[in-house]
């Protein structure tokens, strides 16, 4: 099995940097011990906070890139709470909202049976664990998708104009696209791609065997 990540050399000489890509202590420690290796063809690119998929498909595009894969994806609060219709609308209707999902969760008597069995639950403690996970299924998840150009403080401002939901600010995705370049290229290609004003850097991408 191959980890695909993408990370320029100083970060992979970085514990920190590399622990923000990836949280297993396994892989940082191949990485520390130097097990991994340059992938052929390809580089990863980071862009502005405030770019939308369309956009940076359009601009990598017209550099004469091909797109391989693309994690351009909005802000997005998830958190579970039962709301009113009235309350829905009110959200998706807000200027920073590009979208709201409401997502009902399904309560499997049959798999808490299973892990009552498994954990080897007496009756009491099964009977509390049913009541548990059919009060938890009666919660919808909620998912905010805020414009792809909410961005930093307009971020807190929703979430200090929605007191009510709970909502807890956390740092954004970064914006990232791989994308296919000639082999023995990449460097070039990284050079290329940094003209374009939505790009804020590139990477190599380092694959590491497992």
């Amino acid at each position: 099995m191959r980890y695909l990540g993408a990370l320029t050399f100083l970060l992979i000489c970085s514990l920190t940097s590399v622990a923000a890509q990836d949280k297993s202590e396994d892989t940082i420690t191949r990485i520390k011990a130097g097990n991994y290796k340059f992938a052929k063809g390809e580089v990863q690119v980071s862009f502005v906070d405030t770019v939308s998929p369309g956009y940076a498909k359009q601009q990598v595009e017209d550099a004469g890139f091909e797109i391989l894969s693309m994690a351009v994806l909005p802000y997005t609060f998830f958190f579970k709470q039962k709301l009113t219709p009235k309350r829905i609308s009110e959200i998706q209707t807000h200027p920073f909202v590009e979208s709201i999902t409401v997502k009902k969760t399904s309560y499997d008597s049959a798999a808490v049976k299973r892990m009552a069995i498994r954990e080897n639950m007496s009756k009491e403690e099964e009977d509390k664990a049913h009541k548990r996970f059919k009060k938890m299924a009666e919660v919808p998840r909620i998912y905010i998708y805020l414009k792809h150009n909410i961005v930093g403080d307009m971020i807190q401002r929703f979430i200090d104009e929605h007191p009510d939901l709970n909502l807890r600010y956390s740092s954004p995705v970064p914006k990232t696209m791989v994308v296919k370049t000639p082999v023995g290229k990449e460097a070039n290609a990284m050079r290329v791609l940094k003209k374009i004003p939505i790009v804020t850097g590139t990477a190599y991408v380092t694959l590491i065997d497992y």
